[in-house]
């Protein structure tokens, strides 16, 4: 039997990714969301997100949410349990949850649409943004203490980051 979308506590809505007012924005990643844990009662968070090369994540497993990947621009290979999947523009991937995955980014920059289920990630990449900030992470380095503090961060959210395998994929 379908669950009444009153009863989940959701609500049909709009938004425009041109005007949304939900966005965490750093020099390198920016996050426009769609749709946020509040807007679907942490059962979906929607976002653009636009990736400068040399910004993509560790490998690294999540525990507790599937993601999706929209390509919208740019030239990604994703690799999933060190197997590469290709994805330009019009690609779709499907990265279910407790799964070592990782990106790397062709082009200048990615534009993608990120879905992940359920919602909840919001805060992560805020806090994961003035992270970088603070410890003035560039594209392409990393330093010691700053992955430390951001593998201490991802733990609290059921996220592994395996730095040690981050050149083994690619």
């Amino acid at each position: 039997m379908a669950k009444n979308v009153r009863q989940s506590g959701t609500r049909p809505y709009a938004r425009n990714i041109h005007s949304t007012p939900a966005q965490t924005e750093q020099n390198t990643i920016n996050f426009n969301y769609l749709s946020t844990t509040e807007d679907t009662a942490g059962q979906l968070t929607v976002s653009e997100t636009i990736i400068q090369q040399g910004m993509e994540p560790p490998p690294h497993t999540h525990t507790r949410e599937d993601e999706a990947f929209y390509v919208l621009e740019g030239s990604i290979t994703f690799y999933v349990d060190n197997q590469p999947i290709p994805a330009s523009a019009g690609s779709f991937v499907w990265l279910p949850r407790n799964l070592q995955h990782s990106f790397v980014i062709h082009s200048q920059t990615a534009r993608v649409l990120v879905l992940i289920m359920p919602a909840g990630l919001e805060r992560y990449f805020t806090l994961m943004g003035q992270l970088l900030q603070q410890e003035h992470v560039q594209p392409g380095y990393l330093p010691p203490a700053a992955a430390q503090k951001w593998q201490e961060l991802s733990q609290q959210f059921g996220i592994t980051l395996n730095f040690a395998a981050m050149h083994e994929d690619q």
